[in-house]
């Protein structure tokens, strides 16, 4: 059920439609495991200029979302769980979300091999990539080890997590850091400068 506070009419109960539309395309296109909030009313812009590019934004509360990849065994790449999100949508369907408060798991060949916490994520209908924001902790799993730092672009295309911003890495054997930027596999095994990864194992993205 969409709550929306008042009645809508004309325009404005056909652009609440649409966005419930994005949200349920959203929901297809990356596979989310509770439905989103009520929206907000977007604004009548039936005045702006032809051709003007529309965004219009729907916030959710606590609720999880799921990404899948590609092909017929659709792995799973990552989850994160917010208490408050934002999702962005554009008539030309392009899709973003903005959570807070959030935590998760990345996955490698569809098993779970890191678990996440941080201040904000961000995510995109376009993009297998996670970007996680603001006191980022991420936990191997299997080695124990952990990372901390300001930023992590999860690449689950390439299975490397990128980590920036007073990075240091934890675990049983050693500890490493604080360095500016580090770029390592999600079970922690492997870990360097972008450069010298790079060399050893193709990166997308």
């Amino acid at each position: 059920m969409w709550a929306t506070g008042r009645r809508a009419s004309g325009s404005v109960r056909k652009e609440v439609e649409i966005i419930r539309f994005a949200c349920l395309s959203l929901i297809a296109a990356i596979g989310i495991g509770a439905g989103c909030g009520s929206p907000s009313i977007p604004k009548d812009t039936s005045s702006e200029p032809e051709g003007a590019r529309t965004v219009s934004t729907v916030s959710t509360g606590t609720a999880e979302l799921v990404r899948y990849g590609k092909g017929e065994d659709r792995p799973k790449l990552w989850s994160v769980r917010w208490q408050t999100a934002d999702l962005e949508y554009s008539e030309a369907e392009e899709f973003s979300m903005k959570m807070d408060r959030v935590s998760g798991a990345l996955y490698a060949k569809n098993e779970p091999v890191a678990e996440f916490r941080a201040d904000s994520a961000y995510a995109d209908k376009a993009s297998d990539t996670l970007i996680l924001r603001g006191h980022v902790w991420v936990e191997a799993l299997n080695p124990n080890g952990t990372v901390y730092c300001s930023e992590v672009k999860w690449l689950a295309d390439s299975e490397v997590i990128q980590a920036s911003g007073g990075v240091r890495l934890e675990s049983r054997d050693y500890k490493l850091g604080p360095i500016e930027t580090l770029w390592c596999s999600p079970d922690l095994r492997r870990a360097g400068t972008p450069d010298l990864f790079a060399k050893t194992r193709e990166v997308k993205g």
